[in-house]
């Protein structure tokens, strides 16, 4: 993939992400890598509602996210 690929490849993500309503982060076991970190960050300044499946333990990010939701809690944010 060449530098032109990969930035419109990001482009198009972020493109759909501010299409959505609200942001999931299945991070399982906490787990969360630099890709899901920038997309927090750009979903919080979107203004965005961001829910995780797990806590994060980084201090700075955490009160980026709206709330720890089960993925039954987040059927019924999209299917109330």
């Amino acid at each position: 993939m060449t530098a032109d690929e990969a930035r419109d490849a990001i482009t198009r993500h972020l493109e759909r992400m501010d299409r959505a309503e609200l942001i999931f982060v299945f991070n399982k076991g906490s787990y969360l890598g630099n890709s899901v970190v920038m997309e927090i960050g750009y979903a919080y300044a979107r203004r965005k509602p961001v829910y995780v499946l797990a806590p994060i333990p980084d201090p700075f990010l955490m009160p980026l996210v709206s709330a720890v939701v089960s993925l039954e809690g987040l059927l019924q944010l999209v299917h109330p």
